[in-house]
């Protein structure tokens, strides 16, 4: 092992302390070959001083995971040249493996730090100054890091409004843990069925019927809710006998969201069934009122006594309205009912509920739970990385990968020939025409036929190895005769023969890589070289 001093260049944290490995990189290793007195969430780039010369050690010790790679001299070699320290350079080793560059990671979860922000209620501290910042903005709050976050949000948010985005649970001091406990006494939920649907629907039946033969008066409301995709266009609607088998029902519905779920929408037709419950009061004259969904969840997170992890203030209301109700002697009873089983009033919601939902693509407004918009900013973080690449990459092959900035790389076989095959995909490989490339004193030819020794000539036209690439390619025609994919598709360039297609099936993808794996593996060209 040969230990290389690092430098700490101005502004930084104090020095790391790198051992640098004589042997090929291999993977990272937790806490073995990196030591640091500083702060382990910082990245920054280091220099190194070996026998009196500075070499640059290329790519970014990122400390936050604690995970840092042996070099070896060949990667340091590269880097010197101005290379990325690894073979295939940062932005090859990013597309293949799903880690984004590092300035990217940061603006994505700064964005998603100040929208935690403004989840929250009006009277904490943070939120407050956010607001202040927003109307009254003066010289000392410009450039503050508060500002800073609120810069890095507005470059990713693009049509999603903070304003819109759910709140986070809202916790009262002044009452004691669980006071919604209470409700579940009178309020009685019933979601669970052990014979099915036809048996859920049975029941529902036995129970209007027994209502209709009860002199009691009950008020019965159906409630439903329709999203036009999922997200799209949201409604909702209820359906409400006054007085059960004695009036006729009428409807109610209300557009959401432009773009919205079923689950929302669900929440919604309870939230509209209340607020008529409490408008009707002087005209309702029962004193029992029993209210079927169709969705377990929604009946369930309104009935319960724990935080929500959406739409949490909207269920907060509901909850609120549902004990005033109480105080004021009126029992209501809110059950599951199955929907699209024939069922009169859930049927006529269900399509009050649609109605709601394309009479909503006319709005202009758009509800988003706080996890929809965390993943909002990660895609657009992903779509600005995308663009990038797109910018940055020569290789052919590597611009048909980079549409896909999510996608992980493969992890069958020996480590190795994983690396060969991300090196082959990215053309910063160690075959001679790429190394004659960087050192003109390299010849670039083919030490087996004379020929220029590149990606397509290893893989496609060298004889020395027409055995294994014919076990190979027949290996990817057979996959394709067995899956029958079509003609026009069956390309056998080395994106396909890498695994990386997004348009076949995983299980072929893996064959290929597994296939163009024997292929390194059995000629022993880069062996040596890895």
């Amino acid at each position: 092992m040969t230990p290389f001093r690092l430098r700490r260049r101005a502004g930084t944290k104090p020095a790391f302390r790198v051992t640098v490995s004589t042997r090929p990189c291999r993977r990272a290793v937790p806490g073995k070959t990196l030591e640091t007195a500083g702060d382990r969430s910082q990245c920054s780039r280091y220099s190194s001083e070996s026998s009196g010369n500075n070499r640059f050690l290329g790519g970014i010790l990122c400390m936050e995971s604690g995970l840092v790679g042996s070099l070896s001299p060949d990667c340091l070699a590269d880097s010197a040249r101005g290379g990325s320290g690894m073979p295939g350079g940062e932005h090859v080793h990013g597309a293949a493996w799903g880690i984004p560059p590092i300035d990217i990671h940061l603006s994505c979860r700064q964005a998603q730090a100040y929208l935690r922000m403004t989840s929250k209620h009006t009277g904490n501290p943070i939120y407050d100054t956010i607001s202040h910042m927003k109307t009254q903005k003066t010289t000392t709050q410009t450039g503050s890091p508060l500002h800073l976050l609120q810069t890095r949000l507005n470059e990713l948010k693009e049509e999603m409004d903070e304003t819109t985005v759910d709140k986070e649970p809202y916790y009262d001091a002044r009452l004691p843990p669980f006071t919604m406990g209470s409700i579940t006494g009178t309020f009685a939920t019933t979601t669970n069925t052990t014979g099915g649907k036809d048996k859920a629907r049975e029941d529902i039946l036995d129970t209007l019927q027994h209502i209709s033969n009860s002199k009691e008066p009950t008020t019965v409301i159906f409630t439903d809710g329709s999203a036009l995709g999922n997200p799209g266009p949201t409604g909702c609607a209820a359906v409400i006998y006054e007085r059960w088998g004695v009036t006729e029902p009428f409807a109610v519905r209300k557009s959401v969201a432009a773009k919205s779920n079923n689950y929302e929408g669900e929440l919604e037709g309870l939230h509209l069934a209340i607020n008529t419950i409490t408008r009707r009061q002087t005209t309702i004259t029962t004193s029992k009122v029993l209210v079927l969904c169709d969705c377990k969840a929604a009946v369930e997170s309104v009935m319960g006594v724990q935080q929500v992890d959406a739409y949490n203030s909207l269920v907060h209301t509901i909850r609120n309205k549902l004990r005033a109700l109480k105080l004021q002697d009126l029992t209501i009873q809110i059950i599951w009912c199955p929907g699209h089983m024939g069922i009169p009033g859930n049927e006529i919601a269900d399509k009050e509920a649609k109605l709601a939902a394309d009479e909503a693509t006319n709005i202009q407004y758009t509800s988003w739970t706080k996890h929809q918009a965390m993943k909002h900013i990660e895609a657009q973080a992903h779509e600005r990385w995308n663009r990038r690449m797109k910018l940055n990459m020569r290789s052919e092959h590597m611009q048909k990968i980079a549409t896909n900035m999510k996608k992980k790389g493969r992890t069958h076989g020996r480590r190795n020939t994983q690396v060969n095959i991300n090196q082959l995909v990215s053309g910063h490989t160690r075959l001679n025409a790429y190394q004659n490339w960087k050192n003109p004193e390299v010849s670039p030819n083919c030490p087996n036929c004379g020929a220029l020794e590149t990606t397509r000539h290893y893989l496609y036209h060298c004889p020395r190895y027409e055995k294994e690439r014919q076990h190979m390619l027949l290996e990817a025609e057979n996959l394709y005769e067995t899956y029958n994919i079509a003609e026009e598709c069956r390309d056998t360039d080395i994106v396909t023969l890498a695994g990386m297609r997004e348009d076949l099936p995983e299980t072929i993808n893996k064959q290929m890589y597994l296939a163009l794996s024997r292929y390194i593996e059995s000629t022993h060209r880069l062996d040596v070289l890895s």
